[in-house]
Formats: structure tokens, sequence, C-alpha cells
């Protein structure tokens, strides 16, 4: 039975269909790498973003005898990158390389 089974060729596939398979997948990896790409720079963006918006502000105050010593108060100044919606993400952007150079670029422009 396994033999004949191995020597089965009624479930062939012909030269066209697996051509035409190997055409499909590669169209698709392309898409599949291009979207996996757009989202590795978008976490990349919002990592920048939430690391520059962690406070580092403090205040502390030292008092003797309900006198105050020493008072210090220290502010981080406002962020200065965002992530808008359906904008570049925290002002990444990423620009494919023209056909004649060799690599591509990044570009960090500062949004309105």
């Amino acid at each position: 039975m396994i033999r004949r089974l191995w020597n089965d060729t009624d479930g062939g596939v012909s030269a066209g269909v697996f051509l035409l398979l190997i055409v499909l997948i590669g169209i698709g990896s392309v898409v599949g790498l291009q979207i996996i790409r757009d989202h590795i720079v978008q976490e990349y963006g919002d990592v920048a973003v939430a690391l520059e918006r962690l406070s580092q502000s403090y205040r502390y105050r030292i008092t003797v005898n309900g006198n105050i010593i020493v008072d210090v108060n220290h502010t981080d100044p406002a962020p200065t990158i965002t992530d808008p919606i359906g904008g570049p993400p925290a002002c990444l952007q990423f620009i494919p390389p023209d056909p004649g150079s060799e690599e591509g670029d990044f570009d960090v422009t500062p949004m309105p």
C-alpha cells in the first residue's frame, strides 16, 4: 500500500502552478517586510516619546527647628517631540533610498 501511494502521480503539481505559487509568496513577502519595517519605525518613535516624557522633576526641603534651610525645586522642561495621529512617529520618517544611492536615511523634522 505504501509503494502504491509513493508511486501515485494523480496529485502532481504542474510547473505553472508551482511558479504562480512562488510569485505570490514573493510579492507577499515584500509587502510583509515593508509593513514590518514601518511598525519597527513606529515602535522606535513610541519609545522616543515615552523616554522623553519620563519626569525627572524633584523637590526637597530641609528644615531645622521649623526654619527652611534648603528648598530645592527642579522641574523638567516640556517635551519637545510628539506622536501625532496619522503623522510620522516622533518626527521619524523613513526615506527609501534613491536608485543611485547605497543606503536609505532617517529624516528627523520638527513637527508644527
